[in-house]
């Protein structure tokens, strides 16, 4: 969410909005399970599962054997992925830098 601020002045909206998302789709305000299928398949794509879905299924006994295994390679894999994403954002905004005041 910081380099976003290489692009906007206010970064106020950008972050509630970012905020519900996160929350909606990590499972804090709503379990995952009892979205509906399609809602439920979206949400398994994104990375905020990890945040909180995840965990608590694992620590709740939802999650069990191998299939904790693969809640793990998800999280390596969307940590993988967006760390890349960032180290390419940041070389991007590097280049685009305006700094303003004294």
């Amino acid at each position: 969410m910081g380099l976003v601020s290489f692009w906007t002045f206010e970064l106020v909206g950008i972050q509630l909005i970012y905020r519900f998302v996160n929350q909606l789709f990590a499972g804090a305000l709503i379990p995952l399970w009892l979205f509906p299928p399609v809602l439920h398949t979206v949400a398994i794509l994104l990375p905020f599962q990890a945040v909180a879905f995840l965990p608590v299924s694992i620590y709740l006994g939802q999650l069990q054997g191998a299939s904790i295994a693969g809640a793990l390679a998800t999280q390596l894999a969307w940590v993988l992925v967006l760390s890349a994403l960032v180290q390419l954002t940041w070389f991007r905004a590097q280049r685009f830098i305006i700094v303003q005041g004294g």
